[in-house]
């Protein structure tokens, strides 16, 4: 996305809560760390991290299956909307990342599964992914030329991946 030197600084800490704000010449996003009780095993997946020892260094790391997941799981679980749900979804689908039957089935099981029964509360959670809401959340984070290419089309591909993404509880 064009961005050079980024860092990561903490925010604060609580318990066993972390956040972490990644910071080009602003914060361009925080990421959230708490420890969970359970993992999809299947889905953690080995990532090299530069090392200067010869031994090759790597970190288990969500799949892009169990990202898409979680976010699929935000975006449906919070008590409002955050549009950059809806954008980190779309990148994630873009770059391959679709729920498997497993998947699938850890959602319907999840902390979501009321609201995967009500598909017009999904219905009006993808409609509200619009100018109003879009414009707030993303143009300060999104490069400009990003930013504009779905301001121009109304959001639609975020809408779009939405609804392919929950096309089973629509």
């Amino acid at each position: 996305m064009g961005f050079s030197q980024l860092t990561i600084e903490p925010v604060r800490s609580i318990g066993e809560f972390l956040k972490l704000a990644v910071k080009g010449e602003q914060v361009l996003f925080t990421i959230d760390l708490t420890k969970t009780s359970s993992v999809i095993r299947s889905e953690l997946v080995s990532f090299p991290i530069p090392s200067d020892s010869k031994e090759h260094a790597t970190v288990l790391v969500p799949s892009r299956g169990l990202q898409l997941l979680l976010k699929a799981e935000a975006f449906l679980k919070r008590p409002f909307l955050k549009t950059r749900d809806a954008f980190d979804i779309k990148l994630l689908c873009d770059s391959g990342a679709s729920l498997d039957e497993n998947l699938k089935a850890h959602l319907t099981d999840g902390p979501v599964a009321d609201r995967l029964q009500d598909p017009d509360f999904i219905t009006e959670r993808i409609r509200r992914v619009n100018s109003k809401n879009c414009k707030p959340e993303l143009e300060p984070y999104l490069p400009r030329e990003v930013y504009d290419e779905l301001e121009k089309a109304d959001f639609e591909s975020l809408r779009q991946a939405l609804r392919e993404l929950f096309a089973d509880w629509l």
